[in-house]
């Protein structure tokens, strides 16, 4: 927080925060190419996109649309994946917190569901598959091989294993990019790190925008995760200094 944690003298703080990371591990999991498309393009944003054209089914933005902050991008945001990653079918989304406020009756927000999830074929014989397996296998693995040993019955096997597939290459990425950016600079240490961002400190001997181009590299490469598909990770930067 601001004025209360901070940097020490003598550093300088970078901290990043990915975009939307878990729906593009899905997407580079499953490869439907609407999806894949929008996330390509630096110009979309998904969430918003969802909710114009699946939620709503509006042709443009209506005039009082508040940006990434508007109470229905957050619906949009928890409906994709509240029904496309982790429902077991569009009526997922009735359970969905606070989808009311949406003012859709029960009807038209299944009927929407159910055109968002067959505009997606892909997604749903990749999960489809996923949960199969872990059910038959009892074992779950992220792109990075980490493995996860499932128990439980069939159902709670299936969700499990689909939740490491997806979180826990979340997990294996911030690894991966926290042992690299500490191992390429012994002198900097990790202030603290969450499931999709971190803040990193860094002495002032280090000229920090240079520093910040290198670990942005880093950061926000491209990796093939699944389906040949090949995805990078941007995020949202921000530099403190002491």
């Amino acid at each position: 927080h601001p004025g209360i944690i901070h940097p020490d003298r003598g550093e300088w703080w970078l901290e990043w925060d990915w975009s939307g990371i878990e729906a593009r591990i899905f997407t580079a999991y499953s490869g439907d190419e609407e999806d894949v498309g929008w996330f390509r393009d630096p110009s979309v944003d998904i969430h918003t996109e969802t909710c114009r054209k699946y939620l709503f089914e509006w042709e443009v933005l209506p005039h009082d649309w508040q940006g990434s902050k508007d109470e229905r991008r957050i619906r949009a945001k928890n409906f994709r994946y509240g029904v496309l990653q982790y429902g077991q079918s569009e009526w997922a989304i009735l359970g969905m917190p606070g989808i009311e406020k949406l003012g859709l009756d029960r009807h038209t927000l299944g009927l929407r569901a159910k055109l968002f999830l067959a505009a997606r074929p892909k997604a749903q014989v990749w999960k489809q598959a996923v949960w199969q397996t872990c059910q038959v296998e009892k074992v779950a693995r992220t792109f990075m091989g980490r493995r996860r040993l499932l128990f439980g019955n069939p159902t709670d096997r299936a969700k499990d294993g689909l939740n490491h597939i997806i979180q826990g290459s979340v997990a294996d990425l911030m690894a991966w990019c926290l042992i690299t950016i500490t191992t390429k600079w012994p002198s900097a240490s990790i202030v603290v790190n969450r499931h999709d961002g971190a803040t990193i400190a860094f002495p002032k001997t280090l000229d920090s925008r240079a520093i910040q181009a290198q670990v942005k590299a880093l950061v926000e490469k491209e990796w093939e995760v699944g389906q040949g598909i090949r995805m990078n990770f941007p995020a949202t930067w921000e530099m403190t200094y002491g």
